[in-house]
């Protein structure tokens, strides 16, 4: 064989094996293009499962800030107070007259002495003119004077308009006597309480002093 034979042989071979590994080297390449397409797919899927995930869902839709917008304790607070707001004498007024004496009393909201058959005092009237027992005579009532720490009251006759109750005191009171005015949330017999015209009862019992004149 020529020398020239064999040179030719030896190069169609090795052109024969650059070809070949060209193409094995673009499949591979072609293989990698293609798993990060799947790669890249893959990572999609993992991002749109998180975008949609139920536990943000949940917190934009969270049932305790929807409590707190609808919660019941703001209502009851504009509703569950019910008060004194002022006396007449003003508390520690000194040189009331004895005779011929008003009490006002004035309250947060319209009020109603309730009684337990649901029926309500708007005016009464005491026959006595002297002190008697707090809780026997008076037991009954929701304001009580005194000024001997209740052990008796001073007699009154009374009337309820509006947010005010009135007491007309009957009788003389004592010289320079130092009288407090007690209003209760409950009577001392138990027959009656003090409300709201809606139905709260006195937060707390309220207390007001003042002084006769000479």
């Amino acid at each position: 064989m020529k020398i020239s034979s064999l040179i030719t042989i030896y190069f169609t071979v090795l052109i024969s094996f650059f070809i070949i590994s060209c193409g094995q080297t673009t499949l591979k390449d072609d293989g990698l293009d293609s798993k990060s397409i799947e790669e890249a797919s893959g990572t999609s899927t993992g991002g749109s499962s998180d975008d949609n995930s139920t536990g943000d869902s949940g917190d934009d839709n969270s049932t305790g800030d929807s409590g707190d917008d609808n919660s019941t304790g703001d209502s009851g607070d504009d509703n569950s107070s019910f008060t004194v707001s002022s006396f007449s004498p003003a508390d520690g007024a000194t040189g009331v007259n004895k005779t011929g004496t008003t009490i006002t009393i004035t309250f947060s909201d319209d009020v109603s002495l309730k009684n337990t058959d649901d029926s309500s005092t708007t005016s009464w009237t005491t026959t006595v003119t002297s002190e008697d027992s707090c809780s026997g005579s008076y037991g009954w009532k929701l304001v009580h004077i005194s000024r001997d720490n209740f052990t008796n009251c001073h007699p009154e006759n009374g009337s309820v308009s509006g947010k005010t109750i009135t007491l007309s005191l009957k009788g003389t009171l004592a010289s320079s006597g130092n009288y407090i005015i007690k209003v209760l949330k409950t009577s001392l017999d138990g027959s009656a309480s003090t409300q709201s015209i809606s139905g709260v009862q006195l937060s707390s019992e309220d207390n007001s002093s003042f002084t006769a004149g000479n």
